[in-house]
């Protein structure tokens, strides 16, 4: 099994220890790490998933996430504050900051313009 998608935006995905569902509105940030995707939840755990960032990206594109950088993919709903600069980068609600490709500024703000 790979993953599977419910309505309820929710992600069934296998680990090593058995199946996680992670909800969506949980989910911080997801990091690329060659094959393997590292998802950040709210609760500060990380959940190491033996498929790439590539593969989710179509489905967590419906639920608010956007990718800012070829190895990061943000969930919009949890951007506090948008810095800029010459090193654009976002700060989410556990304070991390995300630094913004520069091909990815415009898209960023966009999405950003819609949501509020």
């Amino acid at each position: 099994m790979d993953f599977k998608v419910f309505s309820n935006n929710q992600l069934v995905i296998p680990t090593e220890s058995g199946l996680d569902i992670l909800r969506c509105k949980d989910i911080l940030r997801c990091d690329a790490e060659k094959s393997f995707c590292r998802f950040f939840m709210v609760d500060g755990s990380e959940i190491l998933v033996k498929k790439s960032l590539t593969f989710f990206e179509p489905k967590l594109a419906e639920w608010n996430f956007l990718r800012v950088h070829k190895s990061t993919m943000i969930n919009l709903m949890h951007v506090k504050r948008y810095l800029k600069g010459a090193r654009s980068r976002v700060v989410l609600t556990d304070q991390s900051e995300i630094f913004i490709a520069d091909r990815k500024k415009s898209d960023i703000l966009q999405s950003l313009r819609l949501i509020v």
